[in-house]
């Protein structure tokens, strides 16, 4: 698929569907979803979905953030 970006737009921000909350900046996005993995490991209230966070880990290892200045 490809989408265009409008002529204002000076930075874009992507990321996987490992962040809930896409911030502004990785340091933001890891901030809330360590916030939300704190509160609901096991994925099933505030953060449902297809898996939870196994002992000893301390979150998902498929995640990718990537923000573009244009």
């Amino acid at each position: 698929m490809v989408r265009s970006v409008p002529e204002d737009v000076t930075e874009l921000v992507m990321a996987s569907d490992g962040y809930p909350v896409i911030g502004r900046t990785l340091a933001e996005s890891e901030s809330v979803l360590a916030d939300l993995l704190e509160r609901d490991p096991w994925c099933v209230r505030e953060l449902a979905g297809t898996k939870g966070v196994l002992a000893g880990q301390t979150s998902f290892d498929d995640r990718a953030y990537l923000r573009l200045r244009i």
